[in-house]
């Protein structure tokens, strides 16, 4: 599996994007790629619990780096409208 994490040029922690390719048996000795691109919403901890961090995953099968690319510095809300817009391609394992 190979993954690759794309940030705010900013420097801001509250999201990211993840991208994953992984291989999967199809046959044996046959392999096909699965590709998922996460938009990841860092929310931290409260006053009582400072160090508690969790996170949405908002997953979209297919490589969407490009388009993430273009809206990452725009914020958040750009990125996450982007993913709202695609509920076809909305992956199984996203919040």
């Amino acid at each position: 599996m190979r993954n690759e994490v794309m940030r705010p040029s900013d420097g801001s922690k509250d999201y990211y994007i993840s991208y994953a390719t992984k291989e999967k048996a199809i046959l044996p000795g046959t392999f096909d790629t699965e590709d998922e691109t996460a938009l990841v919403q860092t929310i931290l901890g409260t006053e009582y619990s400072p160090e508690w961090e969790r996170y949405n995953w908002y997953i979209l099968n297919g490589d969407h780096r490009e388009i993430y690319a273009d809206l990452i510095d725009q914020g958040f809300d750009k990125c996450y409208d982007y993913f709202c817009s695609k509920p076809e391609q909305k992956s199984s394992w996203s919040n």
